[in-house]
């Protein structure tokens, strides 16, 4: 396996705040890697750097072997890299198939359709709901939509932010076997997820970050049995 995304020395400041310092870490073609960590410790950042969204202040990232800082966010999206940002942002004053199309907007309209068939495949859901607008969904049917938006682009990577937040445990456990389906499909996934339980076990592979840095990496499964991560995220005592 090569790495599909590489993450090396990245600094990003806020002022005279220093939100990431200096992390290197990298994604495998093919596989689930989800950052785990506490508010605050540089997640979301690293996501929106990644996308061109915030400036960096020092370091390299390469996707599919191109180096891509400072790149315009719409020629990230073209190279297929995309983002499902928190809190879904979905549009909801359109309807489904609406924000489905705008997630698609950089395609032809074979693509379109082809990628159309294709959410729909995953999320049998948004095309009986096609027509609903999107703000009357439920919280789950709203994070489905996020992520097939994102697939409308027809991405080699995709990555979410927080795609459980605020979401009912039997939904949170849909959402995941989503991700797992995406993946299957030959998605690569990195997901940012306060949930490091059901994180680790759905990753391949995962990192801890505290306040900008990465503490920690290993499988998945490895780090949900690391008496450090049982006693920090997974609510265990010492």
């Amino acid at each position: 396996m090569s790495s599909l995304l590489d993450i090396q020395d990245l600094k990003v400041c806020y002022g005279g705040i220093v939100a990431l310092n200096g992390i290197s870490f990298s994604v495998e073609e093919g596989q689930i890697v989800t950052l785990i960590g506490a508010n605050g410790a540089g997640k979301s950042t690293t996501l929106r750097s990644i996308m061109g969204l915030v400036p960096i202040t020092n370091g390299t990232i390469m996707y599919n072997g191109e180096k891509i800082n400072g790149m315009d966010t719409r020629r990230i999206v073209q190279m297929g890299l995309v983002l499902v940002p928190e809190g879904r942002r979905v549009f909801p004053n359109l309807s489904t198939l609406e924000n489905l199309k705008i997630g698609g907007y950089l395609q032809d309209k074979a693509s379109e359709q082809r990628n159309l068939e294709r959410v729909y495949d995953l999320f049998p859901r948004l095309k009986e709901r096609y027509w609903q607008l999107a703000g009357t969904l439920s919280g789950g049917e709203q994070q489905m939509l996020a992520v097939g938006r994102a697939l409308m682009a027809n991405p080699k990577m995709i990555m979410m932010d927080e795609p459980s937040l605020g979401l009912a445990p039997l939904v949170v456990r849909d959402i995941f076997s989503i991700i797992k389906k995406v993946n299957e499909t030959g998605v690569t996934v990195l997901l940012i997820e306060q949930n490091a339980n059901v994180a680790l076990r759905t990753a391949h592979q995962g990192y801890v970050m505290e306040t900008g840095n990465i503490t920690m990496s290993g499988p998945g499964m490895e780090l949900l049995d690391n008496e450090e991560v049982k006693y920090a995220y997974l609510g265990k005592s010492r």
